[in-house]
């Protein structure tokens, strides 16, 4: 809802649901806030904080929420249009950020968090990096 989307420390954030109904918040990418400020501009309904973020296409009511089919037609129409693979899911989109944040030195620690793991170990399955030689760990131990 708009009241989720916030600014906590001089930080954006989202507060949602994830699996198993728990809570999780991630700080967002300027990108995305001001991508996410600029929707809720143009809709009109960013001054409202019981409104859902994201609008219905056909009846968009601020207070109905997308369905799960809804959300995963949107989503596959705009991987589409972005000449994604057939097989891209939100779920291998999720996959790709663990992969690509871990790619960046990214502590799996806060991937761990971001993405709302309660183990880590079920962040480290998600984890595609290709072992580079050159980050052998025999390399920084001095014998």
């Amino acid at each position: 809802r708009v009241r989720d989307f916030y600014e906590d420390g001089g930080y954006w954030v989202l507060d949602f649901k994830i699996k198993g109904g728990k809570q999780n918040q991630i700080a967002i990418h300027t990108e995305l806030q001001i991508a996410l400020r600029r929707y809720l501009d143009t809709a009109g309904h960013g001054n409202d904080p019981k409104a859902y973020i994201i609008l219905r296409v056909r009846n968009p009511d601020p207070h109905r929420a997308l369905t799960n089919t809804q959300a995963w037609k949107t989503f596959h129409k705009y991987a589409k249009k972005a000449g994604l693979p057939k097989g891209v899911t939100p779920h291998t989109a999720r996959a790709t950020f663990i992969t690509q944040a871990l790619e960046q030195k990214c502590p799996i620690e806060a991937v761990q968090r971001s993405v709302g793991h309660a183990h880590i170990s079920t962040t480290q399955m998600y984890d595609k990096r290709a072992m580079h030689h050159r980050e052998s760990a025999s390399f920084v131990v001095r014998y």
